[in-house]
């Protein structure tokens, strides 16, 4: 290369680092300070929980703000629930409090002088089949089975999975059984669910890269395991609002389905946001044999 090229690739060099200007992002260290609600009222007795925090800037601090001292209760009209503050911003009810399907649920908070409030309707959990499992191909005496899929309800509903091993495997095999590594490794240490996943199964096909759940098979299950699965009913409202959400963060799609990024429209009024939800609540218990 002759010299005078050099010189022109150095000045081309120079010319685009010296391009390179910070600039200032205005309102990235600010926020609207808006109350934030997550609340979920099932038909399950059991402590039922709202979480209040504030909106954080873009940039900075990243753990959310939790709100304190406010008065929270839920109704159905009839029926008044009182929540207390278990802990900064954590608000629950008595233990043995649960809702009925097909009632109406308000959510009412006051807060610093204002008031807060949000609706929704326990709707009808839909019936599944249990999982299926077959025999592993690698150990006739070890099970597979797979996730269930994203696809194909009659209505959409959250879907939570937990799979726990057995406490003592070797009652469920014949004398001289030989448990394995992993499985003695994982009862030394106490870790007896080895799966809790929490997602959503739709009522269609969503396009590419939105809303999906990696299926995934899970081999080398032992006798004596147990699987519970956990179905969620889901309000159209709060559905509309979590596949809202979702297109936002993480599974906004890709190419012609993407989106402009904009606020998400919760339930809850004042400016707040959020969503507190209803469920009706079901579980299927599978032990593996």
């Amino acid at each position: 290369m002759k010299p005078d090229r050099y010189i022109l690739l150095i000045l081309l060099t120079i010319s685009h680092v010296s391009c390179i200007h910070e600039i200032e992002w205005k309102g990235a260290e600010t926020t609207s300070n808006s109350l934030v609600v997550e609340g979920l009222f099932t038909d399950v007795a059991q402590k039922h929980v709202v979480k209040l925090s504030r909106t954080l800037p873009v940039v900075g601090k990243r753990d959310p703000l939790a709100v304190s001292g406010a008065q929270v209760s839920i109704t159905d009209g009839n029926n008044l629930f009182l929540l207390a503050e278990e802990e900064a911003g954590i608000y629950v009810t008595e233990s043995d409090v649960k809702g009925e399907v097909g009632k109406k649920y308000t959510l009412n908070i006051q807060l610093d002088g204002e008031g807060y409030t949000a609706t929704d309707s326990i709707a009808v959990v839909p019936d599944i089949d249990a999982f299926e499992y077959e025999t592993s191909q690698f150990k006739t005496d070890f099970y597979t089975f797979a996730l269930r899929g994203n696809f194909g309800a009659t209505v959409p509903f959250k879907y939570r999975i937990v799979y726990r091993i057995p406490d003592d495997a070797s009652s469920h095999y014949p004398e001289g059984w030989t448990a394995p590594d992993w499985y003695i490794r994982r009862i030394n240490e106490n870790e007896m669910e080895a799966l809790d996943t929490t997602y959503y199964v739709h009522d269609v096909i969503e396009p590419a890269a939105l809303l999906l759940y990696g299926e995934h098979n899970w081999d080398g299950i032992l006798r004596g395991s147990l699987i519970t699965e956990y179905v969620y009913s889901v309000s159209d409202a709060h559905y509309k609002y979590i596949r809202a959400l979702l297109s936002e963060t993480e599974w906004r799609g890709a190419g012609v389905i993407g989106n402009i990024p904009a606020d998400v429209q919760g339930n809850v009024s004042n400016g707040a946001k959020g969503f507190f939800a209803t469920s009706s609540v079901k579980s299927i218990e599978t032990e593996i044999q």
